[in-house]
């Protein structure tokens, strides 16, 4: 069933060139040649996916490759690798070396390692999307994950960082603890547009992703001046419904209500609760009540934030 809510491990198995690169969301347990210049790549059981996180991708890619070392949530090293169009590897070199301290300081902030056993980063040239965090695969825009210093607008260092941030956030929060209906994809890109600002910021204050986070909310608040405008958790009805949740209400107004949960709260029991949840959901599902009902108990408090949000809208 293509909803969220069905999750359950995938076995994938692919043919394709024996050139080219083969990747999905694990890594591959078997690889032998097949007929006519192709090979086949069995690939091990995901975690517990609903199908939109399934991904599996062929082509001739240049491949930089990285590792996270082992720190005090995660015990063993992490394989990252990163994929762009052959000549274009040197475009590269500026994510896979942010992506190494941003995964470090996503680990640090929910307490736990990275659901997944590697992390992919590729490239895919004329997508629709900025980018979609299939489970230990991430797939990008060209310009959301490919940066060379003195060609690159300058901007687009910053953007590159938040994206791959956004994108690792996701891991934890969208993946492992996955909603279970289209209504509550607010919780997903909120919590991964928010956080990712922070931790960017914490990375390299310089890239001042803190003040795009700002500029976001300032937007929001201007789209939510109109008479069109609608809640960020409203009825989720017929395909056209969901494609049309993914605007900034969602992402911008959802990341400006969690930065006054968290300064509501506190950030240490926000942190907390946070915590708490994703352990709770870990490989399952979660939903906006239940992340209330976990910062609650972390801040010991009723912290009535579920009246706050009540619109008659």
């Amino acid at each position: 069933f293509d909803e969220p809510r069905f999750k359950t491990p995938f076995e994938v198995t692919l043919t394709g060139p024996a050139s080219d690169v083969i990747v999905s969301n694990t890594l591959p347990v078997e690889e032998k040649p097949a007929a006519n210049g192709m090979k086949t790549l069995r690939f091990g059981a995901t975690q517990p996916l609903p199908t939109y996180l399934v991904l599996f991708a062929v082509g001739p890619w240049d491949e930089v490759r990285v590792e996270a070392p082992p720190n005090e949530f995660r015990k063993t090293p992490l394989p990252m690798r990163f994929f762009a169009p052959k000549g274009r590897a040197k475009e590269l070199s500026f994510g896979a070396a942010a992506s190494v301290p941003l995964l470090a300081l996503l680990e640090r902030y929910f307490a736990s390692p990275m659901p997944y056993e590697k992390l992919d980063h590729i490239v895919i040239p004329d997508f629709e999307q900025g980018a979609m965090e299939n489970a230990g695969a991430i797939t990008y825009r060209e310009t959301f994950l490919l940066y060379t210093e003195g060609v690159s607008h300058p901007d687009n260092k910053a953007n590159v960082a938040d994206t791959i941030a956004h994108e690792i956030a996701h891991q934890w929060f969208g993946d492992s603890v996955t909603m279970r209906w289209w209504d509550e994809i607010w919780l997903n890109e909120s919590f991964a547009s928010w956080l990712a600002a922070r931790i960017v910021d914490q990375w390299d204050p310089s890239l001042d992703d803190t003040t795009v986070l700002f500029n976001r909310a300032n937007g929001a608040m201007s789209t939510d001046s109109l008479r069109t405008a609608r809640k960020i958790r409203q009825k989720i009805e017929s395909p056209g419904d969901i494609q049309n949740a993914f605007d900034g209400l969602t992402y911008w107004k959802g990341g400006a209500l969690l930065t006054m949960f968290e300064r509501y709260i506190g950030p240490d029991a926000f942190r907390a609760g946070i915590r708490s949840y994703v352990a709770a959901h870990k490989n399952g599902l979660g939903s906006t009540d239940e992340l209330l009902e976990a910062v609650g108990r972390a801040a010991g408090r009723d912290v009535k934030i579920r009246r706050a949000c009540r619109s008659s809208r």
